[in-house]
């Protein structure tokens, strides 16, 4: 049986010919047996097999740039201080926002 949808609906009968399919747009009709067409959801044609791999993926996404940045940061002195000196920069200047806010409302 060949889905419904607005792709594959796009190409004429022809292009299915010799391809043993039935059902719109073939003139062969599915329900020749009397039978009812069942409908398969195409999420649950992955046996379940990709979860665990996506997962997986993840994870070693996460260590790899998690050491990625934290080895970078342990082996280069010069990173390692800007970035501590950048920090230091931003809590300072939030500290400072919050501090003219506080101000203001009393």
């Amino acid at each position: 049986m060949i889905p419904l949808g607005t792709q594959l609906q796009s190409f004429t009968a022809t292009s299915f010919i010799g391809n043993n399919l039935c059902g719109p747009p073939l003139t062969p009709n599915c329900n020749t047996s009397g039978g009812t067409v069942e409908k398969k959801n195409i999420e649950d044609d992955d046996c379940g097999l990709s979860w665990p791999w996506f997962y997986i993926g993840m994870g070693v996404g996460f260590a790899a740039g998690f050491w990625g940045v934290c080895g970078a940061l342990i082996f280069n002195k010069t990173w390692r201080y800007t970035y501590f000196r950048f920090l230091d920069d931003m809590t300072d200047k939030i500290y400072v926002v919050i501090a003219i806010k506080v101000k203001k409302t009393l």
